[in-house]
């Protein structure tokens, strides 16, 4: 296996690293071994009881942080959105943009009905339906959708 040539920078930060984390890992076995040493000399009642004051301690501060953030919460917790609706765009003055785009979709329909008629068109249409399969039904929405833009 082919080792890593390292720049002077990089080797430089991973000694630094290496000394750290070693130094950390010296640190927290001194403090091991002080409380080791500590816990030895206290009869098995004062560890048990040392034992409960310790958790009773993180038990109130758990209490304390949870009933704090009940406290600071607003009046209402939980946020639900409303359902989503597709603007209208019924007016008196249809939008010109939205019949050429109605119509082009009236189009594509056509189309793809078109496909129907033929063998390789078939085809073609089962392999549009498989690579877009939302396809059909999303025309279908729009043209319902914005059928009101088609003249009587």
């Amino acid at each position: 296996m082919k080792r890593k040539k390292l720049t002077h920078l990089e080797g430089s930060a991973s000694r630094h690293n290496h000394r750290d984390s070693s130094a950390v890992e010296k640190y927290k076995q001194q403090w091991l071994g002080y409380l080791q040493r500590q816990s030895e000399k206290l009869s098995l009642r004062q560890r048990k009881t040392l034992w409960i004051i310790l958790g009773l301690a993180i038990a109130t501060a758990c209490i304390s942080i949870i009933v704090q953030s009940f406290r600071q919460a607003p009046g209402t917790t939980l946020f639900m959105p409303g359902p989503f609706k597709v603007p209208s765009t019924v007016s008196l003055d249809p939008n010109p943009e939205l019949i050429t785009v109605y119509h082009s979709l009236q189009v594509i329909q056509k189309t793809l009905d078109s496909l129907q008629e033929s063998e390789e068109g078939k085809k073609l249409y089962e392999h549009m339906i498989n690579k877009r399969p939302g396809l059909v039904d999303s025309l279908d929405f729009l043209l319902e959708h914005y059928r009101h833009l088609a003249p009587d």
